[in-house]
């Protein structure tokens, strides 16, 4: 399933969080609905052992950034041999004309182009990563680590879902929260997903109020804890249970 809207470009990259979408007005279980659980920081781990990121991807790579480039530096070697400043006159048409298209994609994903949020990874929330994360909290921290190109920002969807833009009982969509890191911990012994979002409009208690939401939307298998971080600074950490 995907947690937010497909692009032309994401579209070529599947996800299992799609199917979550479709569904995520089915609560969790009854007692997620009517007895929220609330967080209690003495059950982080006080582990402080930070884990590289060492994973190869190329979708961590800005195909914006290489289309831009390569383009930029075939029009400008295209132009240099033709006007004979440079060697390889003979092949400065060719050049001129893959570089023109190639500057032009490449600016244009660019454009749209949404950067990864960072991800602090302590190595006893890895070590449990495997055992116990599920698959939406693997798809999650993929999707949010790595470049996205016409989406305004990570989570679109569900957060769409979850607070309801400028629908009744929801927020103005011009207060939407705006996810800025990740990290995993492991809480209670079991592996979690903090995400840390900015909301200079909202309170805790918007965040609060649809935990039981995202229980049921980032489920089965999770727990959504909501937490205060600092001044209009909130967490959702996604727990596997």
């Amino acid at each position: 399933m995907r947690l937010y809207r497909q692009t032309a470009v994401s579209r070529c990259r599947p996800s299992t969080l799609a199917v979550r979408a479709a569904s995520d007005g089915q609560p969790a279980t009854e007692t997620a609905e009517s007895q929220p659980a609330s967080f209690d920081a003495s059950l982080v781990s006080k582990n402080n052992v930070l884990v590289p990121d060492s994973e190869m991807s190329i979708t961590k790579t800005s195909f914006g950034t290489i289309g831009l480039t390569v383009g930029l530096l075939l029009l400008s070697y295209g132009f240099g041999a033709y006007f004979q400043f440079l060697p390889g006159s003979e092949s400065s048409a060719l050049m001129l004309t893959y570089g023109f298209p190639l500057a032009l994609i490449g600016f244009a994903l660019k454009y749209a182009e949404l950067k990864p949020v960072p991800c602090t990874s302590y190595a006893d929330a890895v070590a449990l990563r495997e055992q116990q994360a599920t698959p939406i909290l693997k798809q999650v921290r993929s999707d949010v680590t790595r470049f996205r190109y016409g989406d305004e920002q990570h989570l679109e969807e569900a957060l769409k879902r979850i607070f309801r833009y400028n629908l009744s009982g929801g927020v103005q969509r011009r207060n939407a929260p705006t996810l800025t890191s990740i990290s995993e911990q492991v809480y209670n012994g079991r592996y979690s997903l903090l995400l840390v979002f900015e909301a200079p409009a909202l309170t805790k208690a918007d965040f609060t109020d649809r935990q039981a939401k995202m229980t049921s939307f980032f489920g089965p298998g999770v727990q959504a804890l909501t937490e205060e971080l600092g001044p209009k600074t909130f967490g959702v950490r996604l727990v596997a249970i």
